[in-house]
């Protein structure tokens, strides 16, 4: 497990959170450069409040450079709560970072409030590089 130690994600008081797969679909020239992803394990009940906070966001990504889409996925329901994935895909590791050091993060961030009582653990930040692509009907890269 890994910490995101990025200027903005401290300055939000989110590095106590330890902050991962690739779709093509969003991507632009069919290539996937860059996947951010964060594993959430939510309480038990807290499922509605958590997706309508996604939501209802305002998440000023469409005005940063190198982003190319997102997708929020509910998982496994477990004993004491709920799992769910987002993937956020940019061009490159460093759009994502310029992403997390601008404003824009700040603001989006910033509406998500004490949202920490819908947390059954910390959640889990990993990223990737795509290595391998595969779209229906066509040949690997």
């Amino acid at each position: 497990m890994r910490f995101m130690s990025l200027n903005n994600v401290d300055r939000l008081g989110l590095s106590r959170y330890s902050f991962s797969t690739p779709f093509s679909h969003l991507a632009k020239n069919n290539f996937i450069m860059y996947v951010a992803t964060t594993r959430f394990q939510i309480i038990l009940g807290q499922e509605l409040l958590f997706e309508t906070t996604w939501r209802e966001r305002e998440s000023y990504l469409n005005s940063m450079k190198g982003y190319r889409g997102l997708l929020l996925l509910r998982g496994a329901i477990e004993v004491d709560h709920s799992v769910y994935f987002s993937q956020f895909i940019w061009n490159t590791k460093e759009d994502f970072e310029n992403w997390t050091n601008s404003e824009a993060f700040i603001k989006a961030h910033l509406q998500f409030g004490n949202t920490a009582i819908m947390f059954h653990k910390k959640p889990v930040f990993e990223d990737f590089t795509v290595v391998i692509q595969e779209t229906a009907g066509k040949p690997h890269k």
